[in-house]
């Protein structure tokens, strides 16, 4: 762990915090991929609907621009409804999809092992812990996610579009202050960890509360000058995946050591995981299709040169 980490957890457990909260995306639970909603491809994919990503993208604008003034915010529901009203699509294939997406997130969403840690930690130090996060997911889907995950024993579970109140807006803060100041904690007795410098930092410093800044791992990757040009032209294809888990592995911890004049970050390690094994990943890929195309029912993996394409073939396989 890094020592600005450590300096996040060390503050974590310190005597003068009695409650930590945490966002969840981008904090304690990472996708893999560029966007988030490259992960609606896959859904489209499975479920055989041509062009879901871009008609998702625009229900969901639509229910936001829709919505009602005084709510902060909107639940997957409504995006599906606005789906349906705007595309003519039948209920049952509506509910298909929507089924869908959660379990694409479900099967796609990972922890960020150096948050779960500092999480992990604060319990240990009979801290009061709550979840706090703007998102559309309803809470039995993220409560089930995050208990997947190893996210469990928390006292509650702030949800924008349950409260109708969001982080972005200042006014899920505000809750979270009064709840406490019932309780008798004051503000700045409460910490809140996030990515977004706005909606997790600036708008929790409005209400007193004591805030640390944790950069999401696709957002380090960006600001890396030599690794990311040569990541980026496959950050807009199907290669999001790839682009997204390098990112995730190589900044799990916020604040890791990488060198931003290298493409490896000087580690030997990384030349593995950025050059060869997407490399490895994209031919042994290649080789099932033409495979396939051919019509080729048996493929001989000849040790050692085929000891890795085989292990990659078993993953695949599952």
């Amino acid at each position: 762990m890094h020592q600005r980490t450590r300096e996040i957890l060390n503050k974590v457990i310190s005597d003068e915090i009695k409650v930590v909260s945490f966002d969840i995306f981008d904090t304690l639970l990472v996708r893999p991929v560029v966007a988030p909603t490259d992960l609606f491809k896959r859904v489209g994919l499975r479920v055989g609907f041509d062009n879901f990503k871009d008609m998702r993208i625009i229900a969901e604008q639509s229910a936001r621009k829709n919505k009602p003034f005084f709510e902060d915010d909107i639940t997957l529901d409504d995006i599906y409804k606005e789906f349906s009203r705007l595309f003519e699509v039948s209920a049952d294939l509506v509910d298909r999809l929507k089924e869908t997406e959660l379990q694409v997130e479900f099967d796609y969403l990972c922890p960020r092992k150096t948050i779960r840690e500092i999480y992990h930690a604060a319990l240990d130090h009979n801290k009061e812990v709550i979840i706090t996060s703007d998102m559309y997911l309803p809470k039995p889907f993220l409560e089930s996610v995050l208990k997947k995950n190893g996210y469990s024993n928390y006292k509650k579970l702030y949800l924008s579009c349950e409260e109708k109140l969001a982080k972005g807006t200042g006014r899920l803060f505000e809750k979270i202050v009064s709840d406490y100041e019932a309780k008798g904690i004051s503000p700045n007795e409460i910490i809140h960890i996030g990515d977004n410098q706005k909606a997790d930092i600036e708008q929790a410093k409005k209400y007193h509360i004591q805030t640390r800044h944790v950069p999401s791992a696709i957002n380090i990757l960006k600001s890396k000058k030599k690794l990311y040009p040569l990541l980026q032209n496959h950050a807009s294809t199907d290669n999001t995946f790839l682009v997204g888990y390098i990112a995730n592995t190589l900044f799990d911890d916020p604040y890791a050591s990488f060198d931003i004049n290298s493409f490896f970050g000087k580690e030997i390690k990384n030349i593995a995981l950025i050059i060869f094994g997407p490399l490895m990943l994209m031919f042994t890929k290649w080789m099932l299709e033409d495979a396939i195309k051919e019509g080729i029912e048996k493929l001989c993996f000849v040790y050692r040169d085929g000891y890795i394409p085989l292990k990659i073939y078993e993953k695949l396989a599952e």
